[in-house]
């Protein structure tokens, strides 16, 4: 999560720089790190899915839409 709050709040700051509302915000993501896990065993027993970081989630996005960002 350190990672996700740095970058919403450096969103924040590029939100005011702007004089306009981002659709990533430091309130928002302080909401998720705060918000109940769901159960998510569904997922895991009808998909074979199991749940990693947050931070690795983030990381492999990334790389996924850098990768695919010349389609």
């Amino acid at each position: 999560m350190p990672v996700m709050r740095a970058a919403a709040r450096l969103n924040d700051l590029a939100a005011r720089l702007l004089r306009r509302d981002l659709l990533f915000a430091y309130v928002g993501a302080r909401m998720a790190e705060l918000m109940s896990p769901l159960d998510h065993s569904k997922a895991e027993r009808e998909l074979g899915w199991t749940p990693e970081p947050v931070e690795d989630s983030i990381r492999k996005a990334a790389r996924f839409f850098v990768a695919h960002s010349a389609d």
